[in-house]
């Protein structure tokens, strides 16, 4: 529970700080004091964050870089009490973890085991650090006991504040993420007891700044959101045409099969109609709807013609629908009989 909380105060003071100097910069540049920069053999002192020119640098071996801090507070005294190292490309390693943007408990952990398991670095001789911003969200920087711990004993031994630790890369700001300081031997943090005064009367300006953060990135959400809702609409849209498309298909399908079901019956009919028919007897009328028969015509016995369509096993039912007539000038008697199809 304690690493949870410790994540999100060190995510929200992360914020408050991109705030900070994003609407103050001149404020920050003067909060993180002059800038050491190290290369394999020297070091180049700026007095002022910005100020790169030859006239406020002075470069010299690292063995002296402690006499120059001493020196720093006579020539240049605003800002000799707090100052940010940077490392030159080939004094530190970049690993990238992950996409993702962990927090820094989890991000430390996982930069402990993947120095351990992945690397060809001894623990023990080098430091993996937390950095913000490069291109992957969680990333972390080796760097050698023998690069930082005796600029860092410099720094301590000078009484001189570490405002935070650079990392020279092409193209990208990185830099030690917010609370990483705590992982680097001899730190001394950044106005902790100027933070202890004024936390009660930045509450409120913090929370305003937190909601107004959330807000936005809320907005920015909602954007999205409504986006995929269209585009979702759209598929919903195609997806409902070809399931009615699908339904009439099927429709039409049992419609078929019910006209051949009902089909099947009428060969049946037919060739049992042949058996059992006498041929003195002919018809002339025929229908058969859902299953039942009705037919006309002439036979020499009608009566006889019942008795036969009942003996048979694919009718039953067998009745008259009209008196049996005689016509006059045609042979035999006329006949209105109606079944149904099956025993």
């Amino acid at each position: 529970m304690a690493s949870h909380f410790s994540d999100f105060w060190l995510w929200w003071a992360g914020i408050l700080g991109d705030l900070f100097s994003r609407f103050v910069p001149w404020r920050a540049r003067r909060q993180s004091g002059f800038r050491l920069v190290i290369s394999a053999e020297t070091a180049t002192l700026f007095c002022e964050e910005t100020a790169v020119s030859s006239t406020k640098s002075q470069t010299f071996p690292l063995s002296l870089l402690s006499d120059r801090l001493a020196v720093l507070r006579t020539t240049c005294p605003a800002q000799s009490g707090i100052g940010t190292i940077r490392l030159e490309a080939g004094r530190f390693v970049l690993r990238q973890l992950s996409p993702l943007a962990l927090p820094l408990s989890r991000l430390q952990s996982a930069a402990a085991l993947d120095l351990s398991e992945s690397t060809p670095f001894k623990a023990g001789q080098m430091l993996a650090l937390p950095v913000t911003g490069a291109v992957n969200a969680s990333c972390y920087a080796i760097v050698k006991n023998s690069v930082l711990v005796p600029v860092l004993s410099a720094f301590n031994a000078s009484g001189v504040t570490v405002a935070g630790i650079e990392f020279e890369a092409a193209g990208e700001e990185i830099r030690i993420a917010h609370g990483g300081l705590r992982l680097v031997a001899n730190r001394r943090t950044v106005g902790k007891s100027r933070l202890a005064i004024a936390f009660a009367s930045l509450m409120v300006i913090a929370i305003g700044a937190t909601v107004v953060h959330a807000y936005l990135r809320n907005d920015a959400a909602i954007g999205r959101l409504i986006a995929d809702v269209e585009t979702l609409g759209t598929d919903a849209k195609i997806a409902r045409k070809a399931l009615d498309q699908r339904a009439a298909a099927h429709a039409e399908l049992m419609t078929l099969r019910g006209n051949i079901e009902d089909s099947r019956p009428v060969a049946v009919v037919w060739e049992e109609l042949a058996r059992v028919v006498p041929d003195t007897a002919y018809l002339t009328d025929f229908s058969i709807k859902s299953g039942q028969v009705t037919m006309a015509g002439y036979a020499e016995a009608a009566a006889e013609l019942v008795v036969a369509l009942e003996q048979s096993q694919g009718f039953s039912e067998v009745g008259f629908l009209a008196p049996v007539i005689k016509t006059p000038g045609v042979d035999g008697e006329r006949f209105e009989i109606s079944l149904d199809v099956g025993g």
